[in-house]
């Protein structure tokens, strides 16, 4: 089934309104799952986090740490279209409205980039880039109360890892 984003607004707001509601349909409404409710600007997720580099927890301590965290955007070019997601499953998945093996029939039957398979379920790849880069940027944010960069620097790393989302989504293979 198709969801537009605007659909897919809706019934996450009604599902975090049942929650809150205590509806025996759904888990008990807890911190976690408060923090993890995507909110929508425009068509661009905001409120989600990728998993670290590697799944770690996303303790950046080094700038090495941060160089990893621009290599995790950039993608596994030996991995063709798929690139590997790991890391950014999740939030493709929340962003897509599909399943990984959704994404993955696009990918491997279709042929479709990430900005392809975005454009077949109705959203705007640039939103795609967008979300992503905001799902990493609190690595950066860490990276800054760790003392690492400053804050000033935060907004280079930001253009830096949009600019390796840019390259992965719309990277042909």
């Amino acid at each position: 089934m198709h969801l537009t984003a605007d659909l897919r607004r809706r019934l996450s707001t009604v599902a975090l309104a049942l929650a809150i509601a205590g509806s025996a349909f759904l888990p008990p409404l807890t911190a976690q799952t408060v923090a993890a409710a995507p909110e929508y600007s425009e068509g661009v997720i905001t409120g989600l986090t990728a998993r670290g580099p590697g799944g770690r927890s996303g303790n950046m301590t080094t700038q090495a740490h941060l160089e990893t965290l621009v290599r995790t955007a950039t993608g596994v070019p030996q991995l063709g279209l798929h690139r590997g997601h790991r890391e950014i499953e999740a939030v493709l998945s929340t962003f897509l409205g599909i399943s990984h093996d959704k994404m993955h029939d696009y990918m491997e039957n279709h042929g479709m980039n990430l900005a392809a398979v975005a454009d077949a379920e109705g959203l705007e790849p640039e939103d795609l880039i967008d979300t992503l880069t905001l799902s990493f940027m609190p690595f950066v944010d860490k990276a800054v109360a760790n003392g690492v960069i400053d804050a000033g620097d935060a907004a280079d790393w930001q253009a830096r890892l949009r600019d390796e989302f840019s390259f992965r989504i719309y990277w042909e293979g």
